[in-house]
């Protein structure tokens, strides 16, 4: 069955699966090292639990941290805190615990803490992934993934492909998807320094 000018769409429905492939790929909780970013680095002020930082591609947060801002220490002690989904307002103050990111706009990001700070400043460090892209042709390449991981985004558009067709054989790719998502995350772990590269090839190419 045709992938490419159905319905008489040019690039349809082969582009839209593209996408969905990278939203499937990157919006789950896979800690993509080649995906992750740290956001600007925010200072604490008493009694305030809300902070915006101008960063705008925040997809989910993976990890947070609280730096003893004013410790004379060398390094200065860091705790990493929890994070989850949501936080509401609160009303009792001590050292943050718990981060979550709670609003976003075009150009900014608002990350909230529990408890809320006193007056003990803390420095705090958001590492995150980002949003998956929006690809608009099929000349444009699979990035953020490296061409070394075209294994898994290969089988997540055969998988993807066979379902919109309502094919049984979809269960059995999903199952191989998996299967190379972890392979991959374990590669991802042991090789570090694939931060950095770019694919060249083209998404009908694969």
């Amino acid at each position: 069955m045709p992938i490419v000018g159905v319905g008489g769409f040019e690039n349809e429905p082969a582009l839209t699966l593209c996408n969905q492939v990278l939203q499937k790929l990157l919006v789950s909780s896979y800690p993509w090292s080649f995906n992750r970013a740290t956001a600007p680095t925010f200072d604490t002020v008493d009694r305030q639990q809300d902070y915006t930082v101008n960063v705008a591609d925040v997809g989910w947060v993976e990890r947070a941290y609280i730096i003893q801002t004013n410790s004379t220490q060398d390094p200065k002690p860091r705790y990493e805190i929890e994070v989850v989904q949501y936080l509401p307002k609160g009303f009792l103050v001590s050292t943050p615990v718990k981060l979550a990111k709670i609003e976003e706009s075009d150009t900014t990001t608002t990350f909230r803490l529990l408890p809320i700070p006193g007056t003990q400043t803390w420095t705090v460090e958001v590492e995150y992934q980002k949003k998956p892209p929006l690809k608009r042709s099929l000349a444009d390449t699979w990035s953020p993934f490296p061409d070394e991981f075209a294994f898994v985004y290969e089988q997540a558009f055969l998988a993807l492909a066979l379902r919109q067709k309502n094919d049984p054989r979809a269960n059995i790719e999903e199952a191989i998807l998996l299967s190379r998502i972890a392979s991959a995350l374990g590669y991802d772990d042991r090789a570090q320094s694939h931060e950095g590269f770019y694919p060249e090839k083209p998404i009908l190419i694969g």
